[in-house]
């Protein structure tokens, strides 16, 4: 999870995200090249077929490329920012630019929309000045060709890269009684996707659908804080604190599987930069329980608060047993006392009742003749079979 108040955003990142704005989507819109909304659902588009984030630099780069965008290599990097534009400016020929470019004077990176047209350019986008981009190197930079013939001076070259051995760890991901394996990534990529995960889980969602539900806010980072609380909330989950019984997941568990009678779910953060799911879950002869569901066992790890959703069934009355003794009994076994009915007497064996008087009855046994006998006693000594 990318938490915005942390600051934790890198440069692909502060390409898309509001705080830092978001040039593809604005340069697109305002040089003409598509609008704005047709490249947000494109990169949400290719976020889900992707498996990855939708800020992540290889989503980026596809979704730019869709639309005749052209990443430069890397050996344009740290070149002036003004030498490399005037390059473009001498091909004669107008250019939408997005660049990552490094100003000394601020100490830091922007990104930057430009358009280079009849011998000049121009800021479209950006928190800079056309004289601080003379001033700027360049880090990254994508070009757009009005005619959409390609000129690029150093364009990217494709290259098909081994896939990163990754360090598994079994022990992460065996279930316990508080911790279930969950990996909805269609892609089965570990991309810092919790917030997506944890969404899928607590919504009974694919990741895909837990994509789209986390972009009706507009915001192309959504793996982010500024992002799921509305979409918890909007849904009539209810935000709470970690009361200092439910520190880490294990003790929420055991509270919500004691409190909990309604099948609630809930979202958890956990420490400053994770989040998971914590629902009820089938656990066969244990019947349902609570437990973490996520890519990795977080279930000791510290919690800071948790979104607990409204309950999805009535909350189960305990089972009301009749005592032996009570009204409601008496009342039912004394209307199964009528003629023709049969007792078992424990001295004169199989009866049936002839006749009643108020409270009294004459029962005939088969071996011991006709008797009266009062309805209380009855019940309290004999067998009814009705």
């Amino acid at each position: 999870m990318i938490n915005l108040k942390g600051n934790r955003l890198s440069l692909h990142d502060i390409a898309f995200c509001n705080i830092g704005g978001i040039p593809a989507l604005e340069v697109a819109s305002r040089a003409g090249v598509a609008d704005r909304r047709v490249v947000f659902d494109k990169t949400i588009e290719n976020s889900k077929l992707m498996g990855l984030m939708p800020q992540d630099d290889k989503v980026v780069r596809k979704t730019l490329s869709e639309f005749g965008f052209t990443m430069q290599s890397t050996a344009v990097e740290e070149t002036p920012a003004d030498r490399f534009l005037s390059t473009i400016i001498d091909m004669g020929a107008p250019a939408s630019v997005i660049a990552d470019i490094y100003f000394p004077r601020y100490r830091e990176t922007r990104t930057v929309g430009l358009r280079v047209h009849r011998g000049e350019y121009s800021r479209i986008y950006g928190g800079c000045t056309t004289g601080d981009v003379k001033n700027g190197v360049i880090v990254h930079i994508w070009l757009h060709w009005d005619d959409g013939v390609d000129r690029s001076p150093n364009p990217r070259r494709k290259v098909t890269r081994k896939p990163t051995q990754k360090y598994y760890d079994e022990s992460r991901y065996i279930e316990t009684d508080y911790y279930r394996p969950f990996q909805p990534n269609p892609c089965g990529n570990y991309v810092g996707d919790c917030v997506v995960r944890a969404i899928a889980g607590v919504m009974r969602l694919s990741w895909a659908e837990a994509v789209d539900l986390l972009a009706t806010e507009n915001n192309i980072v959504i793996n982010t804080d500024a992002v799921f609380p509305k979409v918890l909330e909007k849904r009539g989950f209810i935000c709470r604190d970690i009361e200092d019984d439910c520190r880490t997941g294990v003790a929420l568990c055991n509270k919500l599987q004691k409190e909990c009678r309604g099948g609630e779910r809930v979202f958890a953060e956990v420490g400053s930069s994770h989040v998971a799911a914590i629902v009820p879950v089938s656990d066969g002869e244990n019947g349902t329980t609570y437990k973490v569901l996520d890519s990795w066992n977080s279930s000791r790890r510290r919690l800071t608060k948790y979104w607990i959703s409204p309950p999805e069934k009535p909350a189960e009355e305990p089972k009301r047993l009749i005592r032996e003794d009570s009204p409601a009994l008496s009342a039912k076994k004394k209307s199964a006392l009528r003629v023709g009915s049969s007792i078992v007497h424990p001295s004169f064996g199989v009866g049936t009742i002839s006749g009643e008087s108020g409270s009294i009855l004459t029962v005939d046994f088969e071996s011991g003749g006709a008797h009266r006998l009062s309805e209380d006693w009855i019940l309290e000594h004999c067998f009814v079979s009705g």
